[in-house]
């Protein structure tokens, strides 16, 4: 049986769930949230404390940085290490020889613990969605168990995919560049005079590749290969999954008119992609440029569609209890795969909409009112005390802003992670159906 998703009764479902049970999410991730929290603050203060080369704490901030200021500044400083680690950045003298592996090793470490505590929860609220089944009571537990040991082995199989793509395109990159590298920092000699070997001209690589007719290859010939792989190998994950093995309700197949329609659809996305990705440049952009935008583009379509196709992953180990993918292929199978786009989409939509009229809208009118009351109150004590200032007026409203943060930190999380349990679970019932 294949199963045909259901876009927004799937995203619906997942959103439903979180609206729904936000009593019972509360209940069971609230000291796991609380701990992940507190992991994402110290990972931060860890990683900008690297660089820098001693342990920064709360007390150096700068006047008016806030916890958030520091976040970002951490991932700002996780993002340029890991590109330092592929070689895709270029390595100031500051970083040294240990900096970047220690700050995305801090990175990594933390979002394994995070993930791992994350399970104490994710399990159930997956099994809750999916099989109806009520977690365990009580208030304070961050129970750790096989469910939620293969809830985490499972995002790491889902890794698997994502690495049989991103490793050999990186040492691909990696070998082409350096072969590149190696021809542009040679030294080159011309004899104008072929009739005698004293006539020796030093010119520059690209002007000695060019007379040899070899600079189009360091220029955009190694790139435009990879790129024309890229595409190819492109092509023949979209043949196997629209394969007649993949659709079995497509009737008497044709290879053939498959295969056509197929490689023109991909080279089509490729290059509508590649041209918007070059946005301003596209007139301006070289050869090389655009060989390269292009093997981006299909990599990034390679590694989105090995997401998708793992994405419910987690959800199916959880409620089926086994590590076996049962039923979980046949919520991407053929046009499948757009539907379970959709689906996610919808959902970070929904999310992204909510996100903007809380932040936007309703903190913003909650500062204001704690502003107003701020001013009242300090107006009252000032007239009660004779035109002095209480030192306590401050202090309590700023606390009061405060835990209105916190809480609002506490219900988004509550609100997001239910979200994910909600359709991880309703995808699962979607795959045992189709099995």
């Amino acid at each position: 049986m294949t199963a045909t998703l259901n876009v927004f009764g799937v995203a619906g479902g997942g959103l439903g769930f979180a609206g729904r049970r936000m009593e019972t999410i509360a209940r069971v991730a609230f000291v796991p949230v609380a701990l992940i929290l507190m992991f994402d603050y110290a990972t931060a203060f860890l990683v900008v404390s690297v660089p820098r080369g001693a342990l920064l704490t709360s007390a150096e901030l700068p006047a008016g940085a806030t916890l958030n200021d520091v976040n970002q500044a951490a991932a700002s400083i996780v993002n340029f290490g890991a590109l330092v680690l592929l070689g895709l950045q270029e390595k100031p003298a500051m970083w040294g020889t240990e900096v970047a592996p220690r700050v995305v090793g801090l990175a990594a470490g933390s979002a394994l613990l995070t993930l791992a505590v994350a399970a104490s929860f994710m399990a159930p609220l997956i099994r809750l969605a999916g099989l109806g089944e009520r977690p365990a009571p009580g208030l304070l537990r961050a129970p750790f168990g096989a469910s939620q040991a293969r809830y985490v082995l499972a995002h790491f199989v889902s890794l698997l995919p994502l690495a049989a793509v991103l490793a050999p395109s990186l040492v691909a990159v990696n070998f082409i560049g350096r072969a590149i590298d190696a021809a542009m920092s040679k030294g080159y000699a011309l004899f104008p005079n072929p009739d005698s070997l004293h006539t020796i001209e030093l010119v520059s690589p690209e002007a000695a590749l060019t007379a040899r007719g070899e600079f189009w290859l360091v220029s955009y010939g190694y790139l435009a290969y990879l790129a024309a792989i890229g595409a190819f190998v492109l092509f023949l994950v979209a043949m196997g999954h629209f394969g007649a093995g993949n659709r079995p309700n497509i009737g008497s197949p044709r290879p053939m008119q498959r295969a056509v329609f197929l490689a023109g659809a991909t080279l089509f996305i490729v290059a509508v992609f590649t041209v918007f990705s070059l946005g301003g440049l596209a007139g301006e952009a070289s050869q090389g440029q655009i060989s390269f935008r292009a093997f981006a583009v299909g990599l990034i379509i390679l590694v989105a569609y090995a997401s998708l196709r793992f994405a419910p992953y987690p959800g199916v180990v959880a409620c089926s209890g086994s590590m076996r993918p049962t039923g979980l292929f046949e919520l991407s199978r053929g046009w499948n795969l757009f539907r379970l786009a959709g689906v996610f989409f919808v959902v970070w939509l929904v999310i992204i909409g909510v996100q903007i009229f809380v932040e936007g809208l309703i903190l913003p009118s909650l500062s204001a009112g704690l502003n107003s009351l701020l001013t009242a109150s300090d107006s009252l004590s000032r007239i009660s005390n004779g035109g002095e200032r209480p030192e306590w007026v401050t202090p309590v409203f700023v606390w009061a802003w405060a835990g209105v943060l916190i809480v609002y930190k506490f219900v988004w999380l509550f609100f997001t992670y239910g979200v994910s349990a909600g359709v991880l679970g309703r995808l699962y019932r979607e795959s045992a159906e189709a099995s």
